[in-house]
């Protein structure tokens, strides 16, 4: 690589590849809400903090602490949290209530502490384990090792949280960085270093990091009694800028620091030796820990709208309390003393509001049963199922790796059913991130096809919506091209170039590369020249390494494309041998040519970078002793920096040719220089380049000084291979009813690109632009334009810079909300982990009926995944973070559709019927309560017994409910697949809306009046006396109860999908089992008269009587009405579901019918 300037001090992010922007290059801060820039004051940066080196700052530590609790405050403090929830409270002040003699029906025993105690238990042990983990977490990173050096460059060993602002540390090859840090020095010879950023951007190329200050400089610094002072900016979550002023012993003036300076806390050292580094920001400063969020509680929808409908049983409850209360007061009022002689009519001298208090306690305890407290306990082991279910499918895992899904949030099983909204990570999710050099085009000559294979080929013979598309103006202009004055209005249309070829190219056939190494040894082709430039310009405008294993070169670097670009040149015999910094002050690549040229040294001495503004990468070099610019970038900008209508000939009709293989292209282009010119452009940029004040802006000034009249040399086409099944998967997303959002850090071409290619961006698709805003202004100009443009059927193009302005504006927010809303799709580039996440907090804000997800494989997507309603994590090439933070974990993006589509699908069924059939079963044991209150009175005295009530909910009914919703299957997941409308039940509603409820819950009133009042009728309990043990209310009310049992796990049989599995069977039979055996040991054991003495001997005299029997013979057949109803409900409006279950019906029964001689 060439000098890059005087004294090692490095220009942030030189070298950068153009397939992706130099993290520290950045113009913009793409992150929402981080601090902008600081301006200059003076020379200094303003509102900064002084980090003095050796000079070690004792008030700002290293430490991390992510835990909730401590040992002392576990207990208290999970108390609390627990018993914040409603249900949780509502019970405990009913266990309170049990226990006042003058309101029990349980004899004083607080029977609800028991299911209660095992609620909270097992909370505890849940929120003590999570918080164990992250306290082992925490202690492995802060007991991480380091090496400080002191003023005598003496190393010891010391622990990452005993690091401090101002310390010297040693960072070594293959170790992590233990805080964000100035680099001072490095084993390098130039002072430069590499670091892999998996662990913060999601990329594990590896980046290019120099050193602030020289060799010379740092032995002269390290040695003692020598200030050096650099003043920083404030923490911030921006990883891509920095900004800091660093005053150097006998200097007058501070120089400059950036990005290209730092290493930020969790990336690691790579292909350096050992870096000296300055410790800057500590602890929770850090860029890492400032992009730590700590991850929201994450409720489902259903779990709001039950939340919505507990309230109102609340609410309903109170009225019914307050109701029966004053009814009992009114009837003690009014009838007299020997009117009903078992009633205390009398107040006892205690006041009208005292009795009315008491009667209110007691009807709070009757109906109790309307919010059942094993509800919360039998959810999660509903959702813990559709969990496992989950992690049980084979088809979800990767038959590669063998790893299967992962669930670590079941808690939201049931919105996979509903998302609405998937924000997907593009590298590491949709694509492998694995490039190939796929076709070139150099003179006017197209070299064919490289690929060993044409997977787009293949992939364009799918459906239209899985088929990569074109993106080309009708002008002949890009979507590199949108500037802040012109965003709005581009449109794409089909090339009219023929599919098989370009006309007026000449195609060269098989072997490409054969050819391509023959005219480079050819000397008298006349592409030979070109040729020759086109792979050097490949093989100097990059920042790529190499090192040699087994004899085979391995090239390394930021940008998979480069790398994809120097294998291919290592093919045909253009090899890159080593990278270094050349003696005599001048440092140079060398490069290897099969053929004639030999073993040759170039220098490169200036680096203009990519940028997702500039869109092209420019070196100047020296070679042979000529000096050479080289230019490689998008067409969009290069076609004004080359010969007048270049790209508008053969040139420009190749470049729609291989847009629409899906294939991400270049445009190659150079130019002379005398040795004046070079020398003057080599002064100019060591200026700019150290400039204190816009630097940036400086350094574009230069490049646009090179960079024009350049001669158009060829184009490169690159694929980037998506993942397997992907355009499937969109395809499927989209017939599904999702609009899929794309959610990347790269570059806005390569977005699009794979956009078109995996089938999200159709042919005849508009892109709206909303790219490159400098201003609040700039981004509320460009929204306007589009608002006023329309977005209907159109791509939204959204970029960091603008996300950054139009997120901080309540107005820019909701525009880009309702644009949004009416594109067909939205893709989003150059994004800092903070902004995806404002993004779909943004979804989520103005359409709270959204569900989103989001999916990503790298520790930038965290944020992300966090925010969404549910996070996906795809198990990739970057880590484990993103799968730590997530709900549910993934081999590839492929199997969201069978997450969603299959699994998702199912767990809103059956956790919808799960929560109204739960509802409804309690709601017709309060039911009769009712009934019995309007015959006794309103005395407030029991009408089932206590004990029989309480295993009512937990040991009766709860295994049924469990089991029979839990695993119903509807169709099988080949089926299913075959019927995307199926999932459209989820988006509508379809099973858990206002219509439905209002319906199970007068079920639920007429099943459990029924239960009651027919045997009360039958038997006559309303004339029974309550004291009488094993007497006619006892058996009236055992008989009353068995019928509840006997309607609501019929209701259940109605419901279930597998009415006649064993399954559902087995588990109905056993909760018969189940209740009958409580009877039996409450109404015939010792045990069952110290319990529940009064009803001794009802259950076997209930089947005695020939009122019971009849009741419990006749009673049941109500459920026949519930039954046809469902059949007419499925005749007469049926569900997707309905249908394709009636069509598999009649195609089975059609196949078991035997066939007519």
């Amino acid at each position: 690589v060439g000098r890059e300037g005087d004294g090692g001090r490095r220009a942030s992010g030189r070298g950068r590849g153009p397939a992706e922007m130099a993290a520290a290059e950045a113009p913009d801060p793409p992150s929402s809400g981080s601090s902008p820039l600081l301006p200059a004051q003076n020379g200094r940066p303003a509102g900064c903090t002084s980090v003095q080196l050796f000079h070690t700052d004792t008030t700002r530590s290293n430490r991390i602490h992510t835990c909730k609790y401590t040992w002392y405050s576990f207990i208290p403090l999970n108390l609390f949290e627990q018993f914040s929830q409603l249900g949780n409270a509502y019970f405990l002040v009913v266990a309170f209530l049990q226990m006042i003699p003058a309101i029990t029906n349980t004899g004083g025993r607080p029977l609800t502490l028991v299911p209660l105690f095992f609620v909270i238990t097992l909370g505890a042990i849940k929120d003590a384990f999570e918080d164990l983990q992250r306290y082992f977490s925490d202690r492995l990173e802060n007991t991480g090792k380091a090496i400080i050096v002191d003023e005598e460059l003496q190393q010891r060993e010391a622990f990452w949280k005993d690091i401090r602002p101002g310390m010297v540390f040693l960072v070594q090859e293959g170790e992590r960085v233990p805080a964000d840090a100035l680099v001072l020095a490095s084993d390098l010879d130039d002072g430069e270093c590499f670091v892999e950023t998996s662990n913060l951007d999601g990329e594990s190329n590896l980046k290019k990091k120099g050193a602030a200050i020289s060799p010379d400089e740092w032995q002269e610094v390290s040695r003692g009694g020598q200030e050096m002072t650099l003043e920083v900016e404030p923490p911030s979550v921006d990883l891509y800028t920095f900004n800091g002023a660093l005053q150097m012993p006998g200097e007058t003036e501070p120089r400059g620091t950036h990005i290209g300076n730092m290493l930020l806390r969790g990336t690691s050292l790579q292909r350096t030796g050992q870096v000296y580094c300055l410790a800057v920001y500590c602890g929770s400063e850090t860029r890492a820990m400032q992009n730590s969020q700590s991850a929201r509680f994450k409720a489902s929808k259903l779990d709001r709208e039950l939340n919505r409908v507990v309230l109102m049983i609340f609410g309903l409850q109170f009225a019914v309390c307050a109701t029966m209360s004053l009814f009992s007061m009114v009837w003690q009022h009014l009838a007299s003393s020997k009117a009903s002689w078992y009633l205390d009519l009398h107040d006892n001298g205690q006041g009208w509001l005292a009795t009315l208090a008491v009667r209110m306690g007691t009807w709070l305890l009757q109906t109790n049963n309307l919010v059942p407290v094993s509800l919360i306990v039998t959810l999660t082991a509903v959702k813990f199922v559709q969990g496992m279910f989950v992690a049980w499918d084979r088809a979800c895992g990767d038959v590669d790796g063998g790893k299967p899904a992962k669930v670590n949030t079941s808690q939201v099983m049931e919105s996979l059913g509903q998302i609405t909204h998937v924000f997907s990570d593009k590298t590491g999710t949709l694509t492998q991130n694995e490039m190939r050099f796929a076709r070139c085009f150099i003179g006017n000559k197209d070299f064919g096809e490289f690929r060993l294979d044409v997977a787009m080929r293949q992939m364009r013979g799918a459906s239209k919506c899985c088929t990569p598309g074109t993106f080309s103006s009708s002008s002949g202009t890009s979507l590199g091209e949108v500037t802040p004055e012109d965003a709005v209005g581009l449109t794409s249309s089909k090339s009219a170039a023929a599919n098989d070829g370009v006309s007026g190219i000449e195609e060269v056939g098989a072997p490409a590369a054969a050819e391509v190494k023959r005219i480079l040894l050819d000397e008298n082709d006349p592409l030979c020249s070109d040729t020759r430039r086109f792979f050097l310009c490949l093989a100097v405008c990059h920042d790529a390494q190499v090192e040699h294993k087994g004899g085979e070169p391995v090239f390394t670097g930021s940008s998979p494309d480069e790398v994809a670009f120097l294998e291919f040149a290592h093919d045909i015999g253009v090899s890159l041998l080593c990278r270094k910094a050349a003696s005599g002050g001048t440092s140079g690549t060398l490069l290897q040519f099969n053929g004639p040229l030999g073993r040759q040294e170039i220098a490169v001495l200036c680096v203009a970078p990519f940028s997702s503004e500039r869109k092209r990468m420019t070196v100047l070099c020296e070679y042979c002793g000529d000096y050479i610019v080289f230019t490689k970038g998008a067409d969009s900008v290069m076609g004004p920096l080359c010969d007048p209508g270049v790209l508008q000939g053969p040139a420009g009709a190749q470049l729609e040719y291989y847009a629409r293989q899906g294939l991400r292209t270049l445009v190659i282009a150079w130019k002379a220089l005398d040795k004046s010119s070079a020398t003057e452009l080599r002064r100019s940029y060591d200026a700019a380049r150290n400039a204190m004040d816009d630097r940036e802006t400086k350094l574009e000034e230069w490049a646009a000084r090179v960079e024009h009249s350049l001669t158009f040399l060829g184009i490169s086409a690159i694929e980037d291979r998506l993942q397997q099944g992907v355009p499937e998967a969109i395809c499927m997303l989209r017939e599904m009813g999702t609009l899929v959002w794309v959610l990347t850090g790269d570059k806005t071409e390569t977005a699009v690109e794979i956009s078109r290619s995996c089938g999200l961006v159709d042919d005849d698709m508009a892109l709206v632009g909303l790219l490159g805003a400098k201003s609040p202004e700039d981004a509320k100009k460009m929204l306007g334009d589009a608002e006023a443009r329309g977005t209907s059927d159109c791509a939204l193009v959204l970029d960091g810079a603008s996300a950054k302005y139009i997120l901080a504006d309540s107005w820019s927010r909701k525009t880009l909300h309702d644009l949004s809303a009416a594109s067909a799709a939205c893709i989003c580039c150059r994004l800092a982990p903070q902004q995806k996440r404002g993004l779909i907090e943004l979804a989520r804000e103005f359409d709270p009926g959204r569900i989103t997800l989001a999916i990503g494989d790298g520790a930038n997507d965290v944020s992300m995944i966090q925010g969404a309603h549910v996070g996906v994590a795809v198990r990739g090439k970057e880590g484990c973070q993103a799968v730590q933070a997530c709900d549910v974990a993934v081999s590839q993006f492929r199997f969201l559709v069978l997450l969603l589509h299959c699994h998702g699908r199912r767990a809103y069924r059956r956790i919808s019927v799960f929560l109204l059939y739960y509802i409804y079963k309690h709601v017709v044991l309060a039911a009769g309560s009712m009934c019995w209150a309007n015959e006794s009175s309103f005395d407030g005295n029991v009408s089932y017994p206590e004990w029989v009530s309480s295993a009512y909910s937990v040991f009766i009914t709860a295994l049924p409910v469990i089991v029979v919703l839990g695993i119903d299957q509807d169709v099988p997941d080949k089926t299913a697949l075959a019927h995307p409308e199926l999932y459209a039940e989820g988006l509508d509603h379809v099973h858990f809306n206002s219509g439905v409820f209002a319906t199970w819950m007068f079920r639920g009133c007429w099943h459990g009046a029924l239960a009651w009042m027919v045997p009360s009728l039958a038997l006559g309990a309303a004339d029974a006396s309550i004291d009488e043990v094993g007497g006619t209310f006892w058996v009236c009310s055992i008989t009353a109860f068995t019928l509840v049992v006997v309607l609501v796990n019929g209701m259940l049989w109605i419901v279930a999908l597998n009415r006649f599995s064993w399954a559902t069977l087995g588990v109905l039979a056993l909760s018969f089992f189940a209740y009958f055996l409580t009877l039996l040991v409450l109404g015939h054991t010792p045990l069952g008269d110290l319990m529940q003495g009064k009803m001794a001997g009802a259950p076997l005299a209930m089947l005695e009587t020939g009122g019971a029997l009849a009741s419990l013979c006749l009673t049941p057949l109500v459920l026949l009405l519930d039954f046809g109803a469902l059949w007419v409900a499925v005749f007469l409006k049926p569900t997707p579901l309905d249908k394709l279950r009636w069509r598999r019906r009649r195609q089975s029964l059609a196949r078991v019918r035997p066939t007519t001689p």
